[in-house]
């Protein structure tokens, strides 16, 4: 059984030992700016070309351990289910694994119309119907905007997959066949911790439950 994970992208944070949570903002770490500046490149937005240069090299970061904020608790969530992979919708990139390397850059994606266009430039819906073929367990920890795109593009059943988003759009997911959780701030939430476990022990997740005291979350083995 494979499970797949799936979160947007937050601010994005470049070193985890600076003094406080503005020095990391790629926007206000002088040392990546001043080498943008010095092969003609400037921080990276949604749309701007990417700086192939190899001086470079040392800023990009994976972006899965790179962005901050509640993301965090998706990523922890993520690595306590042993085999799982996580992927990102990038308001730059795109659907792209965890593990991909990529240049600090500064593009919030909030609005359904930025992520229509999202889609537009980089198909990433197309992306995650391609995913949920290939993964028997699909997670979607998305904002309201992302699955009412998702929602609309999408062709064909989504049974296999739960989303933790808005109770609005709860109905419409589950006509879809899709499994749906409240997204109440934060991103996983103690809330939704058993009711994720239980709904991958209905899709066949054969995996042994054992909570973690020193863990938030627990742990799945």
């Amino acid at each position: 059984m494979r499970v797949y994970c799936v979160s947007n992208d937050s601010e994005m944070f470049i070193f985890p030992h600076a003094k406080n949570e503005r020095g990391l903002r790629p926007q206000y770490h002088a040392p990546y700016v001043e080498a943008l500046k010095m092969v003609g490149c400037h921080v990276p937005d949604c749309i701007s070309h990417e700086c192939m240069d190899p001086s470079l090299d040392q800023y990009r970061i994976e972006i899965g351990e790179g962005l901050g904020g509640r993301f965090t608790e998706v990523r922890r969530f993520q690595k306590s289910i042993e085999g799982s992979e996580l992927g990102i919708i990038s308001s730059r990139h795109g659907l792209i694994d965890s593990d991909k390397k990529v240049l600090p850059y500064i593009c919030a994606e909030g609005r359904r119309m930025n992520v229509m266009d999202l889609d537009d430039r980089t198909s990433f819906v197309e992306s995650l119907i391609e995913i949920h073929r290939t993964y028997e367990i699909v997670l979607m920890f998305v904002p309201r905007a992302y699955t009412e795109v998702i929602m609309e593009r999408w062709e064909g059943s989504m049974k296999g997959m739960t989303f933790v988003t808005s109770q609005s759009l709860f109905n419409d997911l589950e006509k879809k066949g899709a499994t749906v959780l409240p997204r109440r701030g934060a991103r996983v939430g103690r809330h939704n911790l058993e009711p994720i476990m239980d709904d991958l022990t209905r899709n066949g997740w054969c995996g042994r439950r054992d909570l973690n005291p020193s863990s938030k979350l627990g742990k799945l083995k």
